[in-house]
């Protein structure tokens, strides 16, 4: 080989030779990180879609406002089922009076949310105010339920000895409910006047600090799945005792 062609291929070779130097480390990096994320993505997988194969159930009805309902045209109406929203509409007004339509969601095809299956029951806020009545969840054909009767924030209690027996109407949108008392009338409930804490609808109170005394209670109704107490203040139930009455 002529010597002009082999300090050609000596110098091919060494720039060959430096140019895989210089890309090699290059390469190693791009592979490693496009290992990175394939790593990354089998270990956090894009989140999926919460889609149901199931047309949702239809609710239509009146809204009536009462001294304990306030109902306005716009208001939002909300359906939850445990603690889930699974549809929010708007009241409008229909031949002069407050009407709603609202879309309850089936339960979640791939992720399951807690919504509409057969049988579930759902209950209705107007505003804030959680609905009394409640309906099981179908979506056979639109139903007509009409919103009306508040939660009752009446609490009764009777004397009992040594102490008092307080009751209330329970709701499935509520989890639990704080007892508080106090001998204030006006007091605000705290964890300074906490007496216990109950699900049930009745509660015995055996602890009076002076039997002599007045005292007032006040129920605390937290919702479920949530920290919040809508119905802060749901009831008052002042007592004079008599020791031995």
């Amino acid at each position: 080989m002529p010597q002009t062609q082999l300090r050609r291929f000596i110098h091919i070779f060494i720039l060959s030779s430096l140019l895989c130097l210089f890309w090699l480390p290059i390469l190693t990096k791009a592979e490693q990180e496009i290992s990175i994320i394939q790593d990354s993505s089998q270990n956090n997988p894009p989140a999926p879609r919460a889609i149901s194969i199931n047309p949702p159930a239809i609710y239509v009805g009146w809204v009536t406002p009462t001294t304990e309902l306030e109902a306005t045209v716009g208001l939002t109406v909300t359906a939850e089922i445990s603690g889930t929203v699974c549809g929010q509409t708007y009241i409008q007004s229909l031949d002069g009076q407050l009407a709603y339509r609202i879309d309850v969601a089936a339960e979640a095809l791939i992720t399951p949310d807690g919504c509409g299956q057969n049988g579930r029951t759902v209950y209705f806020l107007v505003g804030d105010t959680i609905i009394s009545d409640t309906v099981s969840w179908t979506n056979g054909s639109p139903n007509q339920f009409s919103l009306s009767q508040p939660l009752s924030t009446q609490v009764t209690g009777l004397p009992i000895v040594d102490g008092t027996s307080l009751s209330w109407q329970t709701h499935i949108a509520i989890c639990n409910y704080k007892i508080h008392r106090s001998n204030d009338p006006f007091f605000l409930p705290s964890a300074g006047t906490q007496i216990a804490t109950t699900t049930d609808g009745v509660y015995s109170d055996n602890s009076i600090p002076n039997l002599a005394n007045d005292y007032y209670y006040k129920i605390e109704a937290i919702r479920c799945n949530t920290n919040s107490s809508e119905l802060s203040q749901i009831g008052r139930f002042p007592f004079t005792f008599t020791p031995g009455s």
